[in-house]
């Protein structure tokens, strides 16, 4: 199915945008950005990650609709479902093939999809969970396994997977440094292995952080959520760094409301993140200094920098949004 998505309004309207595209201009540390947002063509399809794509469009997962979307830098989507009811999408990646690449959770599988809507699915052996998804920086792409273990997927879809510390759920996964970095949250852990396998993990300093999403910073570091559990005495909620020697820093969100979801570094060169607590999308600088961009969404979850220059982002329960940054902040 091919649409155009159905352009809404976000936050407080200016003026409208023409070709029929009604925009949002939001002020924020550098002037106006122009907020879009589209609605999929499948209600309530819950759109969790994205990425970007090999021809300028961006991809993303569906998770309550069992489709795999893609979205020009015009707003036309086109979904492509899923045989198999249920299967959860998740995390998506573009792979060194070509390919969109994903994790069915649920279903237990690896799907592959080609920029037509191609599709092939791979079961993990004995069975797994995969969640985070990224490409390796050996050619293939990699995966992190719930059920205690880092996989790794050949381009012909071959899996095998090695396990990490005993108890350990890894959950998202990025490529940095021709190494795999991800969280394991339920043991407070930032995991680093090679490709053949090699593991390092590393405590987090704050306690009972749980890290979850994570990404590769321009800065040769790695960024990561923490998200601490809702109880008396636990830590502020944070976005935390690691250097690829295993040092860490992190930095409040300055709300015990706030609750960071997903984050990106975007063509500025700030850590961009959705705030589901307190349902906005903000940003900081590599040194951790929170900008004044707050601009308001409703319940966003995925974040990621599109090749437009652009931060694209999705929102419960069926919209894809769009932050268009000026010229100047692009980071050359």
């Amino acid at each position: 199915m091919k649409i155009r998505g159905n352009p809404s309004v976000l936050g407080r309207v200016v003026m409208a945008a023409t070709a029929g595209v009604i925009a949002a201009f939001l002020l924020g540390a550098r002037g106006e950005r122009r907020v879009r947002r589209y609605h999929t063509p499948t209600s309530n399809s819950q759109p969790g990650e994205l990425a970007a794509g090999p021809e300028g469009a961006l991809w993303f997962t569906e998770r309550a609709g069992n489709r795999i979307g893609r979205i020009t830098s015009e707003g036309v989507i086109t979904e492509f479902p899923l045989p198999t009811p249920g299967s959860h999408p998740s995390f998506i990646t573009l792979g060194a093939d070509g390919n969109l690449w994903f994790t069915e959770t649920v279903a237990g599988r690896i799907g592959r999809m080609t920029p037509s809507g191609d599709l092939a699915e791979f079961a993990i052996p004995g069975g797994g969970s995969p969640a985070g998804i990224t490409a390796g920086p050996d050619g293939n792409v990699w995966f992190a396994d719930e059920a205690g273990a880092i996989g790794r997927v050949s381009r012909d879809g071959g899996i095998f997977e090695f396990p990490v510390s005993s108890g350990a759920q890894p959950y998202a996964i990025v490529a940095g440094d021709n190494n795999l970095w991800f969280t394991e949250p339920n043991v407070n852990m930032i995991g680093k292995m090679n490709t053949g396998g090699g593991l390092l993990e590393y405590v987090v300093p704050t306690r009972n952080a749980n890290p979850t999403l994570i990404a590769t910073g321009g800065d040769h570091n790695y960024w990561f959520v923490e998200t601490p559990p809702d109880e008396p005495f636990a830590p502020e909620p944070r976005i935390g760094r690691i250097s690829s020697l295993g040092n860490f820093l992190d930095f409040t969100l300055g709300s015990r409301e706030s609750v960071a979801g997903a984050l990106a570094v975007g063509p500025d060169g700030r850590v961009w993140f959705t705030d589901t607590g307190r349902q906005l999308i903000r940003a900081l600088t590599w040194f951790g200094e929170p900008t004044r961009i707050k601009i308001p969404v409703s319940e966003p979850y995925g974040i990621v920098a599109g090749p437009d220059h652009a931060i694209w982002f999705t929102e419960t329960p069926d919209v894809i949004g769009r932050i268009d940054l000026g010229p100047k902040e692009w980071k050359h």
